[in-house]
């Protein structure tokens, strides 16, 4: 197994997809870097985590898209995918945190559910149609 201690960014880049050792390289290299980007985003160290682990899995699968020309597009490029990672996270949580906020018949409301939560015509409101629903209903 060769040392990959001294090969630049895109050599590493160019070995990942037949050596996962070369890949572990590039995340020893920059998961610091994907760390303090992620702490910009959240406070946690759970969540940072997860950034960590979705920007290198984005990172590896994606890794044929890369076309580095310089030192610095490899880190360029990762800090791109990190942040974009961040932001995904938040666009959830948020959006997580509005449905948690709903009430459920405004979820069924905004699927177009079917059925209940429809509007009753004008005569069912009347007394007497109360009186047919509740023995319809204790029916034994």
């Amino acid at each position: 197994m060769p040392s990959f201690a001294e090969w630049t960014d895109d050599a590493l880049v160019a070995a990942a997809g037949a050596d996962e050792a070369a890949f572990e390289q590039l995340f020893e290299r920059h998961r610091r870097q994907v760390a303090r980007i992620a702490g910009r985003f959240f406070s946690q160290r759970d969540q940072i985590e997860d950034i960590i682990q979705d920007s290198f899995t984005k990172a590896y699968f994606a890794l044929n898209t890369y076309h580095g020309t310089h030192e610095a597009s490899f880190r360029a490029w990762l800090t791109q995918i990190a942040v974009n990672t961040c932001y995904d996270q938040l666009r959830r949580t948020r959006a997580a945190a509005r449905t948690r906020g709903l009430r459920i018949s405004t979820i069924m409301k905004r699927m177009n559910f079917p059925g209940s939560f429809a509007p009753l015509p004008a005569m069912s409101k009347a007394p007497w149609s109360r009186e047919i629903w509740r023995e319809s209903c204790w029916r034994g």
